[in-house]
């Protein structure tokens, strides 16, 4: 019998992230208004944030560079990033827009392997059923 695929991000996860996230981009936007050292202060949060949320996914068991959303979750990490370090732009929500990026398609990767598990598992089903037909049947003539 196939194995039963886990969600990798659950509805915790999820709110932590974004919320972590959602931190480090407030730390950034507050930053961008500080002359002199937002410069400085914003290249330290996007390189901690990508190491952050770099060693959290890999727990997870997300990879950004596999899977069938393959090219969401490489956009999705490097448009953040390029968002987080071009003057200016950086004081979007770069990270919180590259995390949930990254959520969401590992989601929907989750969604189709756990459809794609239900159809196998309900192929195995039909298969059980008719060969417990057919040794019914083989029973009954003898």
């Amino acid at each position: 019998m196939p194995e039963e695929p886990r969600q990798r991000i659950g509805s915790s996860a999820t709110f932590f992230l974004l919320l972590t996230a959602i931190l480090f981009d407030g730390i950034q936007f507050l930053a961008f208004f500080i002359p002199g050292v937002n410069i400085v202060v914003e290249f330290l949060v996007t390189t901690v944030a990508l190491v952050v949320f770099g060693i959290w996914f890999a727990i997870l068991g997300v990879n950004y560079f596999s899977g069938s959303n393959l090219g969401t979750k490489v956009a999705a990490m490097f448009g953040g990033t390029v968002i987080e370090l071009v003057p200016l732009l950086d004081a979007l929500p770069g990270i919180t827009l590259s995390v949930w990026g990254i959520i969401w398609a590992t989601k929907k990767e989750d969604a189709a392997k756990r459809e794609e598990y239900s159809k196998k598992l309900e192929e195995v089903r039909q298969i059980q059923i008719a060969q417990q037909a057919a040794l019914e049947n083989a029973y009954q003539e003898v």
